[in-house]
């Protein structure tokens, strides 16, 4: 506060505040947002919609291990093929197109390209076994295309592409140099309920999954949990018990928790956005 009183604002004449959402700015506690707000309750806090974008999806990649595994893959297999031209040049070859590494900011088109070509990406990793590779390098790659190959990795790719689609859609829109609040804030009301939406879309993001593992030979198993031994005759059952509760545990605790974390954290966005806009919707109206 004293920064504005030193260019000589007042902030008993400030009505409104917008930073991004670092704690140290936007926190509701001990940040400049709640300071100015101690001062003055008219200065109204509004979050910088594309960072919260951005953020909201940030937070989702880290809400639970399978996220934690497939991004730190996604940023492996960039440093793999980054790190000499004569790589970078096998990812291209395969993949036609760069691969990206992972930050805070445009998320979405980082991890797309991933997803989009796993096939391209497998080949281009096989490609790289192929070099004069160091023994630590060389376990990285086999470990990648080991994770690559399997149908976690297959169901994570399907189920980010759908998520991001949508975030990326609005992303545009609001990032538009004359979108307002007026505009921000419808869109993140039907980004959250077409969020909402994906709930229902499980089996579909699940079985097109079965078909892409089929296409590339891979066959569609769930990760196990270490059990005791059963008759023979059991072994029929015990499969099906696997793929029924492995397909339950990527639902619950991968897709609905990815999910869950992204409506969570743009309803928080929305609720700050729509609460400026209904107070100040009159002076756009005719």
């Amino acid at each position: 506060m004293k920064t504005l009183e030193k260019y000589g604002i007042p902030i008993a004449d400030c009505r409104g505040q917008s930073y991004d959402n670092a704690a140290n700015m936007s926190g509701r506690y001990n940040g400049a947002q709640q300071h100015a707000n101690s001062v003055n309750p008219l200065c109204l806090y509004s979050p910088c919609a594309c960072h919260s974008l951005n953020l909201c999806g940030t937070n989702s990649t880290v809400c639970c291990p399978e996220a934690v595994t497939f991004c730190s893959m996604v940023q492996t297999i960039y440093n793999l093929f980054s790190c000499s031209p004569q790589r970078w040049d096998i990812s291209l070859s395969h993949v036609g197109l760069s691969l990206h590494g992972l930050s805070c900011t445009r998320w979405t088109d980082r991890i797309r390209p991933f997803a989009a070509h796993l096939p391209g990406i497998k080949k281009a990793l096989e490609d790289l076994l192929l070099l004069n590779l160091t023994p630590k390098t060389t376990i990285e790659v086999n470990g990648a295309i080991k994770y690559v190959s399997s149908f976690t990795c297959i169901v994570m790719s399907a189920l980010w592409s759908k998520v991001l689609a949508p975030i990326k859609q609005r992303n545009q829109v609001i990032h538009a140099r004359e979108a307002m609040i007026d505009a921000e804030v419808p869109n993140l009301r039907s980004l959250i309920k077409e969020l909402k939406e994906l709930h229902s879309q499980w089996p579909m993001i699940l079985n097109e999954s079965k078909l892409v593992a089929k296409s590339l030979n891979i066959l569609a198993e769930f990760p196990k949990n270490r059990k005791s031994r059963r008759d023979v005759k059991e072994v029929g059952d015990e499969a099906d018990e696997i793929e029924s509760r492995g397909a339950s545990a990527l639902k619950h605790d991968v897709f609905h928790t990815i999910v869950d974390s992204l409506i969570s954290g743009l309803t928080t966005c929305f609720d700050a956005a729509n609460r400026i806009y209904q107070t100040f919707s009159f002076l756009g109206s005719t």
